[in-house]
């Protein structure tokens, strides 16, 4: 057997325990295997345990190293030793003049404690075995990793004028002004809101007869007043579009029906002052009932509030025809048209913020 130098090593070893190959008076051997590499550290620990190196041999991945150490002198071992050295005529005579009994207990005992004693060589070889079980655990982590379960992105929490202050001045607003709503778009796009509003207006898609633009504002429909900006559906079909909700799905929505919108912010057009929103889920809704209390106060209201510029009978005009739609003030100014009376072209509540029958004034 080729005898090599022995070398160190950082990492863990991979031992296991393999017969003895050698065995004389002078020496008990023993062999292991280690992992190309960590035979430094195998070595090292048999060497605390009274081995030495007696060889090793070299395989592609493993090193097989073959250990010796002195055998441990017990008083068995001395008799025998002793007992072999005599000519065989004193051994004859020995054994003649010796008494039997007290000769086998003697010999008896010895073997037992050389056994007891022999036993050691077996405990490195325990020892080794459990370092490379605890060498091939690590390793067997590190080559299969256990797979990240993927989570669920939490889902954002729909804005809503209970959670969001925001959208609650927003839309209790009467005049928002362009760079309250544009801010509001800007911070809040693509966050799906939820609100009471109504359908104030509907403007046919030029070329079709079942798509619209429908202009909508905050809380119940009303020909006299409105709160909130101008939010649109652009380009709607009102039955496919729109995803229409609730016990009594109607077969259609039009003017003056008050919603429960729920939809996606989208862009602001600040020119048109429109901030399109995206349809998510529309459900009917009954008209918010008012307050007795605010029943009673609308007397003393109406007596303090100034008389409308306009007389009575211009109030009850018919509304301008679908063709002529202005979503803003700065459109009907743009077009001449301001400012806009009850039963002018275009006319709609929307431009009509104080409902005395004259918008953009």
């Amino acid at each position: 057997m080729r005898r090599r130098p022995s070398g160190t090593c950082a990492a863990q070893c991979d031992v296991l325990t393999v017969p003895g190959v050698v065995d004389d008076v002078q020496y008990e051997f023993t062999s292991v295997q280690a992992i190309r590499g960590t035979e430094g550290k195998a070595i090292a620990k048999w060497e605390k345990d009274g081995w030495e190196v007696h060889s090793r041999d070299q395989g592609l991945l493993r090193t097989e190293l073959t250990f010796r150490r002195v055998k441990p002198t017990t008083l068995a071992s001395r008799l025998r030793a002793a007992f072999g050295r005599l000519e065989p005529t004193a051994q004859r005579s020995l054994l003649a003049a010796s008494a039997a009994v007290p000769l086998l207990l003697i010999v008896g005992l010895g073997v037992v404690i050389g056994l007891q004693r022999g036993d050691g060589g077996s405990q490195p070889a325990a020892a080794a075995t459990e370092a490379a079980a605890a060498s091939t655990a690590p390793s067997a982590e590190i080559q299969a990793p256990a797979e990240p379960v993927p989570t669920a992105p939490a889902a954002e929490e729909i804005l809503t004028v209970a959670n969001n202050a925001q959208l609650a001045a927003l839309l209790a607003s009467t005049s928002p002004s362009v760079a309250e709503v544009g801010a509001f778009a800007a911070q809040y796009a693509g966050r799906t809101i939820e609100f009471d509003g109504n359908i104030a207006f509907m403007n046919d898609q030029p070329g079709f007869s079942t798509r619209y633009d429908v202009l909508i504002l905050a809380g119940d429909f009303s020909t006299t007043t409105s709160s909130g900006p101008n939010f649109q559906f652009r380009d709607v079909n009102l039955t496919s579009d729109l995803k229409l909700v609730g016990p009594n799905v109607p077969a259609t929505v039009g003017k003056g029906d008050n919603l429960r919108i729920v939809a996606r912010v989208g862009d602001y057009n600040s020119t048109q002052e429109l901030l399109f929103l995206e349809p998510v889920s529309i459900a009917l809704r009954e008209a918010t009932p008012v307050p007795p209390a605010a029943v009673a106060a609308q007397p003393s209201q109406a007596v303090t509030r100034p008389a409308p510029a306009a007389p009575q009978p211009a109030a009850a005009a018919p509304q301008a025809p679908a063709s002529t739609y202005y979503a803003n003030c700065s459109a009907a100014r743009g077009d001449g048209a301001a400012p806009v009376r009850a039963g002018d072209p275009g006319y709609g509540s929307h431009l009509d913020r104080d409902g005395d029958g004259v918008g953009c004034e």
